[in-house]
């Protein structure tokens, strides 16, 4: 297993390429290594940005897609999956903008895959500021549940399953689930691809190492919270339904957050519009603030 066997991408938003944590983060493991990598760059910002400048030196591919329409982190991913397979790569790297890592990452994930070729999946344990860990999570009816502590080896998804952050996937694997739902541009994206892998692939592989990640359950602006609000309604009306109960429980996740979001801002704004989503077939669209 080699670096040029990984199809690296980052996903921005609003934010320069030079200033995201995730890409520092990846090129400071990559000169430990003293390898050069493949990078794919999609950029759901209003704005293009330069970005060779900041790739030549570590990466002998960059590849830059600007989306101003901002299609989201579905479309996103299986973008970069199809580059991947047009370009012969074994392994897609999923990293957001906002995340950090110990520069030993890639030695991590090269040893792991290494010795474990039977395993499709390999992910860090994900830290948030609150000291919690966000992935691995338990999951259990469709809701994800924040863990004190999580060890590191051969999960089931059964049990728990992880986020998209420095998720490794076998690309092969990727395809043959067929990638991210692109109908989910945001929350819920990587729950609707683990419902997917998990039919196929029952198991995954948790490394020791423990990424941090800034998190916007944290955010107070109540602007901001709407407008995050408003994704949350899109997505969950577009999330897969196989059955009653599956829908039952997206409505359950719905309502749920938006009485955490009452109670937490003391506002009738999340409320309002909640009951507006509930006679709309697709919730109103948003762009993240």
């Amino acid at each position: 297993m080699i670096v040029s066997d990984i199809q690296f991408v980052i996903v921005l938003y609003k934010q320069q390429l030079a200033a995201s944590k995730s890409f520092l983060a990846l090129k400071a493991s990559l000169d430990r290594l003293k390898e050069k990598g493949n990078l794919f760059i999609y950029d759901n910002s209003p704005e293009k940005q330069p970005y060779a400048s900041l790739t030549q030196d570590r990466f002998q591919e960059s590849i830059y897609v600007h989306d101003p329409e901002n299609g989201g982190l579905s479309v996103a991913y299986n973008a970069a999956a199809r580059h991947a397979g047009q370009s012969g790569r074994k392994w897609l790297f999923l990293l957001d903008q906002d995340t950090t890592f110990p520069e030993d990452t890639l030695e991590q994930y090269l040893r792991s895959i290494e010795a474990h070729p039977e395993i499709e999946l390999f992910v860090p344990i994900l830290q948030i500021a609150n000291g919690l860990f966000m992935s691995p999570c338990r999951y259990k009816y469709k809701w994800g549940k924040l863990m004190k502590s999580v060890e590191p080896g051969l999960h089931a998804f059964a049990d728990t399953v992880p986020v998209n952050s420095g998720l490794c996937v076998n690309l092969e694997a990727f395809l043959a689930v067929g990638g991210y739902n692109e109908n989910i541009r945001l929350d819920g994206a990587d729950y609707q691809f683990i419902e997917r892998f998990r039919k196929k692939y029952p198991t995954y592989m948790v490394l020791d190492i423990r990424f941090y990640q800034d998190f916007s359950l944290f955010d107070t602006d109540e602007s901001s919270l709407a407008s995050r609000f408003s994704l949350f309604l899109a997505d969950v009306s577009n999330f897969e339904r196989h059955s009653l109960l599956d829908s039952l429980l997206y409505a359950r996740l719905a309502f749920v957050r938006m009485l955490h979001l009452t109670m937490q801002t003391k506002s009738k704004t999340f409320l309002s519009m909640y009951l507006r989503s509930l006679f709309k077939n697709n919730a109103p669209k948003a762009t993240l603030k």
